[in-house]
């Protein structure tokens, strides 16, 4: 059986995020969707909602991180396995537009290990703080004690899944043209 090309693995994981479109677009949908029932008109409360009112919003925010989170995840995960596929794993260039003073791959990957980590950054280690410093380079501030996934979907000015799926691909377009050379480290 002969090798894939580098353009072949890049296809290859191209098809594989398209096979993931439904899932992630339906996660996107219900991050927006939290987002916009959380940003709603706030009406008076009888006193006896009040509560409910606030258990409802904890949930709504607790969704939305989670949501968010969820596809940053799969994303990081997608950009892990493209890189070392392509050899490239051992490679400090980063990829991905630009966004703020960082780019888009480290953002991800940043955003992932927030959530996985987040509560255990208000004493951060030091794999902590280079996420931390990426974060932060966005644009995003005092986040150490909080899931910040749904920010960092702000901060990427994305209204739809597509859009983000297209910034996504791009990233795996600069990983195959630095395999190949084309892209100065």
């Amino acid at each position: 059986m002969r090798k894939k090309s580098k353009e072949e693995i890049l296809e290859g994981f191209l098809w594989d995020l398209e096979k993931m479109r439904p899932t992630l677009q339906t996660l996107f949908r219900l991050a927006r969707k939290a987002q916009k029932d959380l940003d709603g008109p706030l009406r008076p409360q009888p006193q006896r909602n009040l509560l409910d009112g606030m258990q409802r919003g904890a949930m709504l925010d607790r969704a939305q991180e989670i949501y968010a989170a969820s596809i940053f995840l799969v994303l990081d995960l997608w950009i892990k396995k493209l890189r070392k596929s392509l050899d490239l794993e051992h490679d400090k260039t980063e990829f991905g537009e630009q966004v703020s003073r960082t780019r888009l791959a480290p953002l991800i990957k940043a955003t992932a290990n927030n959530f996985r980590h987040y509560y255990g950054w208000a004493e951060p280690s030091a794999e902590a703080i280079k996420s931390i410093r990426i974060i932060d380079a966005a644009g995003i501030r005092n986040f150490r004690d909080s899931n910040i996934s749904p920010l960092v979907l702000q901060v990427l000015e994305v209204d739809t899944y597509e859009e983000l799926e297209a910034k996504v691909r791009g990233i795996g377009q600069e990983m195959l043209n630095r395999a190949l050379g084309r892209l100065k480290k």
